[in-house]
Order: C-alpha cells, then sequence, then structure tokens
C-alpha cells in the first residue's frame, strides 16, 4: 500500500526582532491558506512568534503543534506540526551533549492511518567551526530514523556545507538527491544583502522502514514583507511517497 506525504521544513529567523510579527504572520500566510502542506518543521522559533502566530494560526487551520510551550534551556527552539490523518502519539526532545548552541533534535511520533511515522527537526550547529559536531549531530538524527519501527523523516536547517555525513549512507534517503538534485532548488540559505552563495543548509532525510520516493522538490517563495525578506532561508518542500514493506 502507497501512502502520500507532503512535508516542509522552514528556518523562520526567529532570532530577528526587525519586523518579526509581520514576517511570521506573511509565513503562517503562505503556508496555510492555499495548500497546507500535511508536515511543517520550523526552526528558529521564539516564544513571542509560538504564541502570537504559530499556535493560533496553525490551531485554527487544524494542525497539532508540539511543543506548545517553549522549552527552558534555549532562547530558540523547533517545532513540528502536524494535520488531517497525523495522530500525535508521542513527542520527546532530546539536547545534542556537544553542542554549545543549545541544540537539541525534536522527534513527534504520529499515528499515520493505523502506521507508526516518526517525524524530526532540528537547528544543527551554527557556522564554520561547528562542522565537526555537525557530523555527530547528523548521526543521531540518522539513528533517531534508523531505530523507529516505521516510516520516519527527518527535516531542518542541517547547516551543512562540505561536511561529510558516512551516516545517511544507505541509511536515509536525501530527498532533494533523490528527486535528481535539480540546480533551481539546491540553495535554501543565502544572505539578506543577496551577496555571497547560496547553500543548501536545509534537508529533507528519510527512513524508517518501508521505501521512500520521491514525487517532488521545490523550494521558496522567498517572502518579502515591507521590503525585507522575510527570513534568510525559503522553505524547502517536498510531496513524498512511502510505500509498506511486503
Amino acid at each position: 500500500m502507497s501512502r502520500s506525504l507532503d512535508v516542509v521544513t522552514y528556518n523562520l529567523m526567529g532570532l530577528d526582532e526587525a519586523r518579526l510579527d509581520e514576517r511570521t504572520e506573511a509565513i503562517c500566510q503562505s503556508l496555510l491558506l492555499a495548500d497546507p502542506p500535511d508536515v511543517v518543521l520550523m526552526q528558529e522559533v521564539v516564544s513571542r512568534t509560538l504564541h502570537a502566530h504559530l499556535l493560533p494560526h496553525f490551531g485554527a487551520a487544524g494542525f497539532t503543534v508540539a511543543p506548545r510551550t517553549p522549552v527552558s534551556d534555549s532562547e530558540y527552539f523547533c517545532v513540528v506540526a502536524v494535520r488531517g490523518g497525523l495522530a500525535p502519539r508521542a513527542a520527546w526532545r532530546r539536547p545534542f551533549p556537544g553542542s554549545s548552541m543549545g541544540r537539541a533534535l525534536l522527534c513527534l511520533d504520529v499515528d499515520w492511518e493505523g502506521v507508526s511515522l516518526r517525524v524530526c527537526t532540528s537547528h544543527l550547529e551554527s557556522l564554520r567551526g561547528g562542522a565537526e559536531e555537525r557530523v555527530v549531530q547528523s548521526k543521531a538524527v540518522v539513528g533517531a530514523l534508523q531505530d523507529h519501527d516505521g516510516p520516519a523523516l527527518f527535516g531542518g536547517d542541517t547547516n551543512l556545507r562540505g561536511d561529510h555525513i558516512g551516516a545517511l549512507e544507505g541509511a536515509a534517503v536525501d530527498a532533494w538527491e533523490a528527486a535528481g538534485a535539480p540546480a533551481d532548488t539546491r540553495g535554501t540559505w543565502w544572505p539578506l544583502s543577496g551577496k555571497g552563495p547560496r547553500m543548501r543548509f536545509d534537508r529533507l532525510w528519510l527512513g524508517g522502514t518501508g521505501a521512500w520516493s520521491v514525487e517532488s522538490v521545490r523550494t521558496g517563495p522567498d517572502l518579502r514583507v515591507m521590503g525585507k525578506r522575510a527570513s534568510d532561508h525559503v522553505p524547502l518542500r517536498a510531496r513524498l511517497q512511502w510505500q509498506e514493506p511486503a
């Protein structure tokens, strides 16, 4: 039996307070008004954007949001939102022991119409100096996908540059690569100034049991609010198919 899933991962740039409410409002409208996905994975959420925008808007659109209260050990955090036939069963957050930035893995286990689906997100260690820690964190992410007895996926801001993550090979599928590595959807982050390279920081990894295939991958839109980009990232969105094991 084959099932389809529409997933978005998006770093909301919540640490920049410039027009934060207007930018987050525009992001919510973009995600929810026209063609809402099934799963939304968000990074750089702060208490203000969670309570003033995400909880009311996503709740009104029929999503369940986790967590519903900010985590206590970080100024900013990640959020998972699911809707439709995805009924949450358990949520957990696992700090990365080697992180100097308070980074953690957030997972939500849901009942996908009788199938146990694990949905994960994280904001991996930032900056060039965090390369070694990013690899360790990537391995922990892949481990969480492998450990689940059912389909599992991860989407988040990995901050990966040329870092080698051998743990992914044979253990999880990179959705962008599975879609043929389309050049026009490679870049998901670039400086607000517009000057500098476009980086593939945001990624979707697929694992667990069964077989995943990728129907499509796209990026954007690059939202503008009063002349300012809504985020220095653009959303990465994929339409996926999952086939139950024989």
